[in-house]
């Protein structure tokens, strides 16, 4: 599975075409899982949360970062649940 992965990494790495000049993104597009940045954060009384996402966002842009998506519905479960909302 491995190989067939980088085989497949490695082949759209050598496309012919280079996207035209006027196309709307260039650069790194970031999508984060719903969990990935507030599940691991603490966030509550003394805690500036503005602060925590602004440094999160300007440490992905220094890295060359230029859209980041967050999915947004942590809220829902993966497994079915009779109390919480599943996806």
């Amino acid at each position: 599975m491995m190989m067939l992965l980088a085989l497949v990494v490695l082949t759209a790495a050598r496309e012919p075409n280079p996207p035209p000049a006027d196309w709307p993104i260039h650069g790194l597009i970031q999508n984060e899982d719903c969990t990935n940045f507030f599940y691991y954060r603490r966030f509550g009384e003394g805690v500036d949360g503005g602060a925590m996402v602004d440094r999160y966002v300007d440490t992905l842009a220094d890295a060359g970062v230029r859209v980041l998506m967050i999915n947004t519905n942590a809220r829902r479960t993966n497994y079915r649940s009779r109390v919480w909302d599943a996806f």
